[in-house]
């Protein structure tokens, strides 16, 4: 059997232009480091699967599934056949930058006690942040990861985002030492499409390993654009706080919570909403993203300050 030091898992469910883009990027841009690509399809409609039957190259794996066994389960699949002793989990709609696996590994490999690293993501006109890391604020036995400079510009921001340690970083792009998953364990398929990572990382953080931002690591995410994808948000933050509640410090109060991001978003809102030039998808997946979490913070905000 061939070696290879990374292994990258993807799983897919329709959207197989995006998944197109982002094998392309992936080709374009990694370079000088051994690598396989394991995709685990979730009964992907017959176009994405065509796709996938078309590809020849040696260095992929793909697993077809015959139900949308969700993110966890999919994920989990690739780490049992992966032989890498990095496993990167890349998301489907996402379009990776030169370099962007180098310094993923060149951070995981400064220091022993790194088990995940995760990169820079941005939104596609590539101006805005989408995960800079992820803080942790809680109200009451709520928990409440968000993205840090999230739909700030990063010409704002580029002089405070560096490498740095996390509780959290985002699984849409996340490099995991294959030792972390010795001592951690796969994704909790408990979990259905959201906060698996959140929960791998606080696992991770439990078993004494380090989460870090490879800030260098620079990589383009549409984000949430499956159909789908947030049906089970409610489920998976009642899951969340139930294992994690008594257990998580916050990085902030619940208050700097929402005062720092509610003028954010609006601001950002405002200033999208008449760029036209910007692509629908990016539109609909900002404000899809927006109103989800103002309903939400509206509900547990409300209620805690009668």
């Amino acid at each position: 059997m061939k070696e290879y030091k990374v292994s990258i898992i993807i799983a897919s469910f329709n959207n197989f232009s995006l998944l197109k883009d982002c094998l392309h990027s992936l080709e374009n841009c990694t370079q000088g480091i051994s690598y396989e690509v394991i995709i685990v399809d979730n009964n992907s409609d017959e176009g994405t699967l065509n796709y996938l039957r078309s590809i020849k190259r040696t260095n992929y794996k793909i697993i077809y599934n015959k139900e949308n066994l969700g993110f966890a389960k999919a994920n989990n699949q690739g780490i049992k056949v992966a032989v890498g002793d990095y496993l990167i989990l890349l998301n489907n709609d996402t379009e990776v930058t030169n370099n962007w696996l180098d310094e993923l590994i060149a951070v995981a490999e400064s220091e022993e006690q790194i088990g995940i690293v995760g990169s820079l993501l941005f939104y596609p006109d590539g101006r805005h942040i989408q995960h800079a890391g992820v803080r942790i604020a809680k109200n009451g036995d709520n928990i409440w990861p968000y993205h840090l400079h999230f739909l700030e510009y990063y010409t704002d921001r580029y002089n405070e985002i560096k490498t740095q340690q996390f509780q959290v970083v985002t699984g849409a792009c996340m490099l995991v030492k294959r030792d972390t998953i010795n001592k951690v364990g796969l994704l909790d398929e408990s979990f259905i499409n959201g906060y698996e990572d959140i929960d791998f990382c606080f696992r991770a953080n439990s078993n004494g390993l380090k989460v870090f931002l490879a800030h260098k690591s620079k990589v383009y995410h549409y984000e949430s654009v499956s159909k789908g994808r947030n049906e089970h948000t409610s489920l998976n933050q009642d899951l969340l706080n139930k294992k994690w509640s008594g257990i998580i410090n916050a990085d902030v109060s619940f208050i700097h919570f929402v005062s720092e991001r509610i003028p954010i978003k609006a601001k950002c809102m405002k200033e999208i909403a008449q760029q036209s030039q910007l692509g629908p998808k990016f539109i609909a997946a900002l404000g899809k993203r927006f109103v989800r979490r103002m309903e939400n913070l509206s509900k547990y905000y409300f209620a805690t300050s009668r």
